[in-house]
């Protein structure tokens, strides 16, 4: 059966742009071949999307799955970029494939908290960022990408166990997000339904439960359950279990 192949971009964030676009074309849907017609080479491998173009080559395929690819036969880099994805996540990435490199590939992509040297870089605030990729024969790729700021509010998320055993590690219960809520009250309660520890503006540093009742007295490890009030909306409830203390 012969199927019309749709032209679509992939990856609009990318640094490559889509030039010269052909008229659809049909093609077999057999897949694992090529075709050269108009001047255009076509990989229609079933279920792989556009891979890339260059000046002199452009490659289409059909589907949903990203299949490897080749553009043109210099050393380059095809870069995928996320930005920051809430207010103060600080979680962009850079990613680089590289591809008809000759020996060591080296990286450099220079961050507030040094030089990251790897092909992913995950972690980043948003910024300008200039990637520098070389290998043994070519020169130096630089790739500059900008990471955009978040205007969405981060979600509040909890983590479930912590340790307050004296150790300096999960020593408090987390609440990721909290902090953009300071009317927040954070009420905790054992199995029995009592409220053991309750405290408005919980922020996980000079306000959080370090597994200690209201009045100070070490709890025992256990499972205990929350409530959240976070301004107007609905409360969150849930548990969190103490695995392991100083007794």
């Amino acid at each position: 059966m012969n199927r019309v192949l749709t032209i679509i971009l992939l990856f609009t964030n990318s640094l490559f742009a889509q030039i010269n676009v052909p008229p659809p074309y049909v093609i077999n849907t057999a897949g694992g071949s090529t075709k050269i017609a108009g001047g255009n080479y076509y990989a229609y491998n079933i279920g792989e999307p556009i891979i890339g173009t260059s000046p002199n080559y452009k490659y289409y395929t059909q589907g949903f799955l990203q299949p490897d690819y080749a553009i043109g036969t210099a050393f380059n880099a095809k870069i995928f970029y996320g930005n920051e994805s809430c207010q103060g996540a600080n979680d962009g990435y850079i990613v680089a494939n590289v591809y008809n490199n000759k020996g060591t590939i080296r990286y450099s992509l220079p961050t507030s908290s040094g030089v990251d040297t790897t092909s992913n870089s995950v972690n980043l605030p948003p910024g300008t960022y200039t990637l520098t990729i070389s290998d043994s024969v070519n020169h130096p790729i630089f790739k500059v990408v900008t990471i955009n700021a978040s205007n969405e509010i981060c979600p509040v998320s909890v983590h479930n166990a912590f340790s307050p055993n004296g150790d300096g590690l999960n020593e408090t219960f987390v609440i990721d997000g909290i902090e953009n809520y300071p009317n927040n009250h954070v009420y905790i309660f054992n199995r029995y339904g009592q409220q053991v520890w309750e405290k408005q503006g919980y922020n996980n540093t000079t306000v959080a439960w370090d597994g200690k009742t209201k009045e100070g007295k070490e709890l025992f490890a256990g499972t205990y359950f929350y409530i959240i009030e976070i301004d107007t909306k609905k409360p969150m409830k849930g548990w969190v279990e103490i695995t392991s203390t100083h007794k």
